[in-house]
C-alpha cells in the first residue's frame, strides 16, 4: 500500500521555523501533523534540533508559567474553572447550573477574547445576560480574593507583562487559524512592540484543482460514496497520498462513521481493532459511554440509587467487575427496583456486602478523599481485570484513571461534600471527555471541517454541504447583548458573519487539495434537500456520478436458509376493511415509520408490550397532561382564564387532581410531586393563553372521522378554536420533544395534525400546542393574514401560502401524504424499510422483521 503523505508540506520557510522558532497551531490535530511532516524530513539529520510547536491553550499556559512568581495567580484548569463557578453561584430559584455552565464558559471566554469585559456592568437586556452578569461579578470577587485567574485572561496578562518587560516577547508563526481573537491580536501587538516577528504561515497553495460536486441519495448513501471514493484514491495512487473526508459534527456522528469505515475498508475483518486500523478518524464518544467505564460509573450509582433488576443483571454478570450473579432462588426475592444495599442484604457469595458496609461509611469528604474512596470500592468490586482488558478497553481505562487524578487536583476548589455527590461530578466530567483508540498514521483521515484548516492533501471529499446546514445558521451566545456581539464584529455571530466564515473555508479547501469534492444528501429524514447556493461560487468543473457498490449477503445461514434481503417484497394481499380491529391514526404512523410495523400491528395483531414500571413512564406522564388539559378547558374558557388568580388556580388545581387520579394507586409523595408538576405545566400553558387574542373553544377533544382510500378512521381532536372573525384553529397538544418537520415530507412522522386539519371543514389554521415546562409554545400554519394577527413572541405562525390559497396547498399535499400511505396499507405492502434509525429504536418487531441480522452483514 502506498504510504500516507504528510499532511503538511514542509517548505523551507516552515522548516527554517521549525528547527529555530516557536510555531504555534490553531489545533492539536494541526500540532502533530505538524511534528509528524517535520519527522520525516528532518529523519537522519541528527544535527536538526527538536521543534518548538503547541496550540495556542499550550502556548498561553507556558508562557503564564513563566512569569515573575510575585505576579502570578493561580491559573485555573477547564475542571478547576468549573469547580469554581458552581460554587459561586447566584441565589436564583430553579436554574439548572450545571447544564447552563458550558454555556456560560463559553461566554466568558468570548467577552475576554473579543474585549468586552469592560462593558460587563451593561448586559442587562434581558434575564440570561443579568443571570451572566451576576455570576461573572461573583466569580471575580472570588478571583480578587483568592488569586485566581481563566485561562480567557491569560492574553491580557501576557501582553501586560510584555509592555512592562516583565516578560520577553519572542517570534512566533501563527499556522492554521481563520480569525485571531483581539485579545491575542493585541498580546502579539505588544511582541510586535517589543522587537518580535510575528507571522502567519500561508502554504504555497495548488490553483489548479479539480473541484466535483456530488449529490447523494441520503446521509449513509453519502459517507459510503466517499469512503469508496477514498479507497479507489488509494489504491491508484502511485506516490504517497493524504486523502481526507470531512463530516459535519463528527462527534455526534462518531460511531455511525467508524462502522461504515470498518466494513468498506475492512470487511473481511470480524473484530476490528483500532491499533491496525488503515484510517484515522478524529474526535470520539464521551468516556462514560465506553464499556469498561460505563460498567464503572453504573457499579458507583448503584450503590447510593435503585436500578431496574434487568440493568442490574447486566451489572452483575459485567466481565469488567466480579460480582457474582445472583442464583434462580434468589431472584425470586429480589426487588423490581433495588440499589446495592437491597441485593447485598439477599445474596451470598459476592463481595456486595463489605463494598456497601465501605460506602456506607463515606458521608462529607472532600474531592480528593472522595476520589480515593471511589478507586477503594473499585477495587473492592474486582474492577476492571486490567490482564483481560482488549488494548482498546484499556486505554479507556487509563483515561479513566486520568481522569480520577485530575479531579483530585482540584480538591483546594471545591468544598467537601457528600460521596455521592461527588460520584455524579465523576460522571459528568467523564460525559464532557472525548475517548477514541489509538490508531496509526494513515492515508484516510476523517476530520471535522474546522480541523482541516491548515493541512494540505492530495485528496479531500466535503460532506453535508445542504442548503440550511452551509452557510450554518449562526448560534450567538445568549448571555451576551447582540448589540455588542455585532459592534465587536465577533465572528459566527450573525448571517453575515456565518456566510464569511464558509466562504473562508471553501476557498481553503480548493487551495489545499489536488481534488476536491464537494457534495451534499438529498434527502435526510425524509425531508428534501438541495445543495448550498455557494456551491456555485467555487465553479465546480462538473458533477460526480455516484454509483453505489453492490450489497450483497454473505452470511451462509441468511443466504441457504433464510434468504433475506431488504429487497425482498412480503406479498400479503390487500386487507380485508371488515376484520381491520383499530381504527386511529396509528395505523398510518406506523406505515411510515416501516409498512412491515403497520402489518404486524394491525393485520398480524402483534401486541407492543411496554416494558414493566412501578411508576407512570414518559407516556403515562404525557396523557395525564392531556386529561388535564381536556378536564381545566371543560372548567373554564378562553375568556376565563384572565378571572381573578384564585379562581384560575381553583379550576387548575382540580384538573391536576383528575389527571394524577388516572395514574392508579401511586404513593402520596409521588402523587403530591406529579399534582405539582401538572399545575406548575397548566398555570403556564394560561400565561401563554393570555397573550393570544380574543377567540373561544368550540371543541375540547372532539370525536369525528376520516376517510381516506376507504379507510375510515377514528379521530378525537384535541381543540378547535375559533377566532373573533370566525376562523378555525385546529390544536394538537404534545408534551414531548416534537419538531414542525415531522409533517413535512412524502412520509409523514405524526400524521394526527394532518388527519385533524382534513377531518374540520373551514379550517383556517393548524398548530402543535407544545406543553413542556418552560417550552410552552404554540406552533403552526395559516394564511398570511392570520399569522400576521394571531402571532406573538410564544405563539409562532408560519404562512402556509398566499393569501388567496390560504391553507389549502399545504392540506392538498397532505391529503396526497396520508392517501400514499393509507392505499400502501391497503394494499398490503409490508416491505422491511424503516424510514430511519429512530424507527427501530422504539419498535419491538425485530425478531419477526429480522432487520438487524439483515444490516449486519450489509454495509450499512
Amino acid at each position: 500500500m502506498v504510504q500516507p503523505k504528510p499532511l503538511i508540506t514542509l517548505d523551507d520557510v516552515l522548516l527554517q521555523y521549525c528547527s529555530s522558532g516557536r510555531i504555534v497551531t490553531a489545533n492539536e490535530r494541526l500540532a502533530k501533523a505538524l511534528l509528524d511532516a517535520f519527522d520525516r524530513r528532518a529523519r537522519g539529520h541528527v544535527d536538526i534540533p527538536a521543534p518548538q510547536v503547541s496550540t495556542l491553550g499550550e502556548y498561553l499556559r507556558g508562557r503564564y508559567a513563566e512569569m515573575s512568581s510575585g505576579r502570578l495567580r493561580t491559573l485555573l484548569s477547564a475542571e478547576a474553572q468549573r469547580f469554581v463557578w458552581l460554587e459561586l453561584t447566584p441565589e436564583l430559584p430553579e436554574i439548572d447550573f450545571d447544564g447552563l455552565y458550558t454555556q456560560v464558559a463559553d461566554a466568558w471566554r468570548l467577552m475576554h477574547d473579543w474585549q468586552l469585559s469592560s462593558l460587563l456592568d451593561q448586559f442587562d437586556d434581558n434575564e440570561n445576560h443579568r443571570l451572566f452578569r451576576e455570576w461573572s461579578q461573583l466569580y471575580l470577587r472570588g478571583a480578587r480574593q483568592r488569586g485566581w485567574i481563566t485561562e480567557s485572561e491569560v492574553p491580557a496578562a501576557i501582553e501586560l507583562a510584555v509592555r512592562e518587560g516583565h516578560l520577553t516577547a519572542e517570534p512566533l508563526l501563527m499556522l492554521g487559524f481563520d480569525v485571531v481573537p483581539p485579545s491575542v491580536e493585541r498580546m502579539l501587538d505588544a511582541y510586535r512592540s517589543a522587537g518580535a516577528a510575528i507571522h502567519r504561515f500561508e502554504p504555497a497553495h495548488s490553483s489548479n484543482a479539480q473541484v466535483l460536486t456530488a449529490s447523494c441519495g441520503d446521509v449513509e448513501q453519502e459517507l459510503r460514496a466517499a469512503i469508496h471514493w477514498a479507497k479507489s484514491a488509494l489504491a491508484e495512487a502511485q506516490e504517497p497520498s493524504s486523502i481526507c473526508i470531512a463530516v459535519p459534527n463528527l462527534v455526534e456522528s462518531h460511531d455511525r462513521v467508524v462502522r461504515q469505515l470498518d466494513a468498506i475498508l475492512r470487511p473481511d475483518d470480524a473484530e476490528p481493532s483500532a491499533a491496525t486500523s488503515p484510517y484515522n478518524v478524529s474526535g470520539g464518544v464521551p468516556l462514560s459511554l465506553v464499556p469498561v467505564v460505563a460498567d464503572a460509573l453504573d457499579f458507583l450509582d448503584w450503590l447510593f440509587e435503585p436500578f431496574h433488576h434487568t440493568r442490574v443483571d447486566a451489572l452483575l454478570r459485567s466481565p469488567f467487575l466480579q460480582l457474582a450473579p445472583v442464583s434462580a432462588a434468589e431472584d425470586e426475592r429480589l426487588p423490581e427496583w433495588g440499589d446495592a444495599s437491597h441485593y447485598a442484604a439477599l445474596t451470598s457469595g459476592s463481595p456486595l456486602r463489605e463494598i456497601v458496609r465501605h460506602a456506607s461509611r463515606a458521608g462529607l469528604l472532600d474531592l480528593e478523599d472522595a476520589v480515593a474512596v471511589a478507586k477503594h470500592l473499585l477495587r473492592m468490586a474486582g474492577w476492571p481485570e486490567v490482564g483481560r482488558l482488549s488494548s482498546e478497553s484499556y486505554q479507556a481505562y487509563r483515561s479513566f484513571e486520568a481522569l480520577f487524578d485530575e479531579l483530585a487536583a482540584n480538591s483546594n476548589f471545591v468544598q467537601p461534600r457528600h460521596f455521592a455527590a461527588t460520584i455524579g461530578q465523576l460522571r459528568l466530567a467523564a460525559d464532557r471527555r472525548l475517548f477514541a483508540p489509538e490508531r496509526p498514521r494513515a492515508a484516510i483521515q476523517v476530520l471535522g471541517y474546522l480541523e482541516t484548516i491548515g493541512l494540505e492533501f492530495t485528496h479531500l471529499w466535503i460532506t453535508g454541504l445542504t442548503q440550511p446546514d452551509w452557510p450554518g445558521s449562526p448560534s450567538p451566545t445568549p448571555f451576551i447583548p447582540m448589540r455588542y456581539l455585532r459592534a465587536a464584529a465577533v465572528a459566527r455571530s450573525d448571517v453575515g458573519g456565518e456566510v464569511a466564515f464558509a466562504r473562508r473555508l471553501m476557498a481553503h479547501w480548493r487551495a489545499s487539495s489536488g481534488s476536491l469534492v464537494l457534495s451534499h444528501p438529498v434527502v435526510r429524514n425524509d425531508v428534501p434537500f438541495r445543495g448550498s447556493t455557494l456551491l456555485q461560487e467555487i465553479h465546480p468543473s462538473a458533477e460526480l456520478q455516484i454509483v453505489g457498490p453492490e450489497v450483497t449477503l454473505s452470511h451462509p445461514y441468511l443466504v441457504g436458509h433464510l434468504g433475506l434481503s431488504q429487497d425482498d417484497n412480503i406479498e400479503t394481499g390487500p386487507i380485508d376493511l371488515g376484520r381491520l380491529r383499530h381504527h386511529g391514526t396509528g395505523i398510518l404512523r406506523d406505515q411510515s415509520a416501516c409498512p412491515f410495523r403497520a402489518f404486524a400491528r394491525y393485520r398480524l395483531h402483534v401486541p407492543q408490550h411496554p416494558a414493566p414500571h412501578s411508576f407512570p413512564n414518559m407516556t403515562d406522564r404525557g396523557v395525564a397532561v392531556h386529561m388535564a388539559l381536556r378536564s381545566l378547558f371543560d372548567r373554564v374558557t378562553t375568556a376565563d382564564v384572565r378571572a381573578p388568580a384564585d379562581t384560575v388556580l381553583a379550576a387548575v388545581s382540580e384538573s391536576a387532581t383528575t389527571a394524577v387520579a388516572s395514574l392508579g394507586p401511586l404513593p402520596g409523595l409521588f402523587r403530591a410531586s406529579e399534582h405539582a408538576r401538572i399545575v406548575a405545566l397548566l398555570l403556564e400553558w394560561l400565561a401563554l393563553e393570555r397573550e393570544r387574542p380574543a377567540r373561544r373553544i368550540i371543541a375540547n377533544e372532539a370525536a369525528t372521522n376520516l376517510t381516506i382510500d376507504g379507510i375510515t378512521f377514528d379521530l378525537r381532536i384535541d381543540r378547535i378554536d375559533e377566532t373573533s372573525d370566525g376562523e378555525l384553529l385546529v390544536i394538537d397538544y404534545k408534551t414531548g420533544p416534537t419538531s414542525p418537520n415531522v409533517v413535512i415530507g412524502s412520509r409523514l412522522e405524526e400524521p394526527q395534525l394532518p388527519m385533524y386539519a382534513l377531518s374540520t371543514p373551514g379550517v383556517a389554521a393548524v398548530a402543535f400546542a407544545l406543553v413542556r415546562r418552560n417550552e410552552c409554545r404554540l406552533v403552526g400554519w395559516s394564511d398570511r393574514a392570520f399569522s400576521t394577527s394571531q402571532s406573538t413572541d410564544r405563539v409562532q405562525f408560519r404562512p402556509a401560502g398566499e393569501d388567496a390559497n390560504g391553507l389549502s396547498p399545504m392540506l392538498e399535499d397532505w391529503r396526497a401524504s396520508l392517501a400514499y400511505l393509507a392505499t400502501e396499507f391497503r394494499a398490503g405492502i409490508a416491505h422491511v424499510e424503516p424510514r430511519n434509525a429512530a424507527a427501530c429504536d422504539e419498535c419491538n418487531l425485530h425478531a419477526l422483521c429480522r432487520i438487524r441480522e439483515i444490516r449486519h452483514f450489509e454495509l450499512d
